[in-house]
């Protein structure tokens, strides 16, 4: 394998497939795992980096690189290369810091030489039998969506999953499409987020289609997807979906598992005790004035109360230090109502949406937020969160 090629195109492919290339996890089952596979053809340059449950794919095509003198597979560091092509070459006699990057690999000594500028550099290589097959996906069901708005579901769903939990099911996130609708939904059995979105761009019906992903591969989804309204493709399958654009391919396998009857969780209108709207800025800035007062992990609850257009809230602690504060900035003419439940909970779901203002419905058990000036084209956002009992 020898070939040259602009930084730029060089860096672009590496930062898609770094995060899988450098988790330290999956190192210790297997070094290769720290290790990328690069392709070379005459169609272009292939790499594929993976962690043993997901992989992806990205190219760069030969009208993107200088110049192919010879063709070939290899496996190396995506780190180390990735630092190389950061480098910068300072001289005060030579100004030519030229963007061209030489690779060559000499299969006989297992080692790849990179020439940039006035810098060389040699890497350590695998054959590349040694890395893992990357299986094909032969999906069942397959719709599009907008990149930006996937982007978008998953940040506002992601942090009501578990971190911890011994259930996998709680530690990953639900895609169920019912009727041409994605529905969204994590909980880690103390609060759960509903996201409900229209399929649009299907070319088919599609109904009863679920699968289980985790919380890795959701970090990961999330980091890859970027605020475009470009169409990306889900393919699902069995056991793995991919998700496809014009710059990669990201498969990961799905958990196996049943998922609880969410549906059922969310409340009817109809048991609605009351309902309170408020700013979600002014409900941040009530629960600081209050929440200051809990210990780490401890006590990380507050007591709401409202009554007449307005809203109080209070907390306290081991050490009996007491906390109150009141606002008119509330719309709410119901009866007296007092709930006690965990604020990180609703600060998690204010810094993460984009509503300037959030509807709090008030049930028996729990409260289901909604929001008022949802600013997404279709769909609905929920969240439920269970109520403290002191």
């Amino acid at each position: 394998m020898k070939f040259s090629i602009n930084k730029d195109n060089l860096l672009k492919p590496l930062n898609i497939v770094l995060n899988l290339a450098v988790d330290a996890a999956a190192a210790k089952k297997n070094q290769i795992y720290n290790n990328i596979l690069l392709d070379l053809t005459e169609e272009g340059l292939k790499f594929v980096a993976t962690d043993g449950s997901s992989d992806i794919i990205t190219f760069v095509s030969k009208e993107q690189i200088e110049s192919i003198d010879e063709i070939g597979k290899v496996t190396l560091s995506a780190k180390d290369l990735k630092s190389i092509c950061s480098q910068e070459f300072i001289s005060r006699t030579n100004n030519n810091n030229s963007g061209t990057i030489e690779l060559c690999y000499d299969e006989q000594i297992s080692q790849m030489t990179v020439k940039k500028n006035r810098a060389i550099y040699t890497l350590k290589t695998l054959d590349a039998s040694s890395f893992p097959c990357i299986p094909e996906i032969e999906p069942k069901i397959s719709f599009k969506i907008k990149e930006g708005d996937l982007k978008d579901i998953i940040k506002t769903t992601k942090f009501s999953m578990s971190s911890e939990d011994v259930r996998k099911i709680f530690n990953a996130m639900l895609f169920d499409i019912r009727n041409n609708c994605l529905n969204v939904v994590s909980t880690d059995s103390h609060r759960l987020a509903y996201n409900k979105y229209e399929l649009i761009d299907t070319e088919e019906d599609i109904n009863d289609a679920m699968m289980i992903v985790g919380r890795k591969a959701i970090t990961e989804m999330s980091s890859l997807l970027q605020n475009s309204s470009n169409l990306i493709t889900i393919n699902i399958s069995e056991k793995s979906f991919s998700m496809i654009n014009e710059n990669y391919i990201y498969n990961s396998k799905i958990i196996d598992g049943s998922w609880p009857k969410y549906l059922g969780l969310l409340p009817n209108p109809n048991t609605y005790l009351g309902s309170f709207t408020i700013e979600k800025d002014i409900l941040k800035n009530l629960i600081n004035n209050v929440s200051f007062l809990s210990t780490e992990n401890l006590n990380s609850w507050v007591t709401i109360i409202v009554d007449n257009n307005k809203i109080t809230l209070k907390n306290s602690n081991s050490k009996h230090e007491y906390a109150e504060v009141t606002s008119n900035d509330v719309i709410y003419d119901g009866e007296h109502h007092e709930m006690t439940l965990n604020y990180k909970f609703l600060t998690d779901i204010i810094n993460n949406v984009s509503s300037k203002e959030l509807i709090v419905n008030i049930v028996k058990s729990s409260v289901e937020i909604e929001l008022k000036d949802n600013e997404k084209d279709c769909g609905e956002l929920k969240y439920i969160i269970m109520l403290i009992r002191l």
